[in-house]
């Protein structure tokens, strides 16, 4: 149970930090939809400690994926 629940604590963090950047603090609906489909995205191919050492070892892969993903998000 607490090993869940460490892995839910640093998902709900991946996201909230994720979503800060990517949708800011004043992000509209649209832009909130947009993060949040990439979001799902980088989670069907990665797991939350691959996103997590992606982001601090090669936030630069990280960031070609997201715009990746949101290309692919913003069109649907």
């Amino acid at each position: 149970m607490v090993a869940l629940m460490g892995c839910s604590s640093k998902k709900s963090q991946f996201e909230s930090q994720f979503m800060d950047g990517c949708a800011g603090k004043n992000g509209g609906r649209e832009q909130k939809k947009i993060c949040s489909c990439v979001i799902e995205e980088l989670e069907t191919h990665h797991s939350i400690d691959e996103l997590t050492a992606l982001a601090q070892q090669q936030p630069q892969r990280l960031m070609l994926e997201t715009v990746s993903y949101a290309r692919d998000c913003g069109t649907k």
